[in-house]
Parts: C-alpha cells; sequence; structure tokens
C-alpha cells in the first residue's frame, strides 16, 4: 500500500487506484478466461439449475466428459465459448 499513499495521505484516488490495480488484473492468469465466461455471474441456484439439467432432475449421473460441444448447451448457451473450452480439454488428438 506504501506505493500508493502519497506522502502522508490517507486516501488515494481512484485513478491512481485502477492503474495500479487493474494492470494487475489484466494479466493472464491460470485459468482460462473461457471458463470465467461461462461461469462468471452464476450464483447458487444457478449452479444448482445447470445440475438439475445434466443429471436430467437428478434421474441421472453427472457426464464426466462431453463429446462434442453441442453437448455442454445445459452448462451454456455461448456456442462460440463451450467450442474454445472443449478444445482446451480435448485430448483425444
Amino acid at each position: 500500500s506504501g506505493e500508493l499513499m502519497e506522502s502522508g495521505q490517507d486516501r488515494i484516488t481512484f485513478d491512481k487506484f485502477k492503474k495500479t490495480f487493474f494492470k494487475k488484473l489484466s494479466t493472464p492468469r491460470c485459468f482460462p478466461s473461457c471458463i470465467g465466461e461461462i461461469c462468471g455471474g452464476w450464483t447458487q441456484e444457478t449452479f444448482k439449475q445447470v445440475l438439475v439439467k445434466l443429471t436430467k432432475n437428478g434421474k441421472a449421473p453427472i457426464q464426466l466428459w462431453f463429446s462434442s460441444p453441442d453437448e455442454m448447451e445445459p452448462i451454456s448457451k455461448k456456442i462460440l465459448v463451450r467450442k474454445e473450452i472443449f478444445e482446451l480439454f480435448d485430448t483425444k488428438d
């Protein structure tokens, strides 16, 4: 926090905060952005609804794999993101 404080001030400007921290947040992480794009904003209720869809209302086990991005439709309607995630985790080579 010392780098943000200006000679004895208790507060910093929002612009200084943005410059310091948003730059750090924009650096790549080990977590692919496509995963965040699908799950970002999910609540516990959303997660529950996805599980209910995937398990056919509790009558089937959760799939451990998907054969195509289309099979991932219960997780997200975002076709391009599903394709990106599928390709990321596809190990069939």
